[in-house]
């Protein structure tokens, strides 16, 4: 069980002014949110996409308006997920873009990292190889990108670079370089409302 913040702290999910909901409901709500979070994570790696996006959708429902922080921006990412690889690119890309704003919101860039390499997913699926490539390369650059947010850019980059020429890759690279996190994170929440193409 993950500690709750009732001071507006943002290491942990942290709980909303609420006159109705007492210490006990507020630990079953986050218990019950928590668990089926991680039952969608299970069905998920087990190739059941929409059920496990349901499962996350009702995590979420449970969180509802009590809570907010890191918790529901992980739990956003996986239903991000979920959503890509039951092949729906545009409402993935929508859900991914939720999922940034509530990290940033809760000032976990990792997890804002983590939520990028689902962004460079559903722009690779959507043909727009360069700029998945780009956003890929800053997630390989940026230091608090976690291990497995490197890994998976990793992997999604080399099959990209396998299809690209040499000049498009350094193209991508050097944009990569030179733009602040804060730019490509402007650029995306902006995209909002848009194509998969612009996510």
């Amino acid at each position: 069980m993950r500690q709750l913040s009732w001071n507006g702290g943002t290491s942990w999910t942290s709980a909303k002014s609420a006159t109705t909901l007492t210490t006990s409901e507020a630990t079953y709500t986050l218990g019950t949110s928590t668990a089926y979070r991680y039952l969608g994570l299970a069905t998920m790696a087990a190739g059941r996409y929409v059920e496990a996006q349901s499962h996350l959708q009702k995590s979420l429902e449970i969180f509802g308006e009590y809570f907010k922080g890191w918790d529901i921006a992980r739990t956003l990412g996986y239903l991000g997920d979920a959503t890509l690889l039951a092949g729906n690119a545009v409402d993935a890309g929508k859900v991914y873009r939720d999922a940034l704003r509530v990290s940033l919101e809760a000032k976990s860039i990792p997890i804002a990292l983590d939520v990028l390499v689902g962004l460079a997913h559903v722009r690779a699926r959507s043909g727009n190889s360069e700029l998945a490539l780009e956003l890929c390369r800053h997630i390989l650059n940026h230091p608090a990108s976690t291990h497995e947010a490197k890994d998976r850019a990793h992997q999604l980059s080399k099959e990209l670079e396998a299809r690209q020429a040499p000049q498009q890759i350094e193209a991508a690279r050097a944009r990569a370089r030179t733009k602040p996190f804060d730019k490509i994170v402007e650029e995306i929440l902006e995209a909002r409302g848009t194509s998969a193409a612009s996510s």
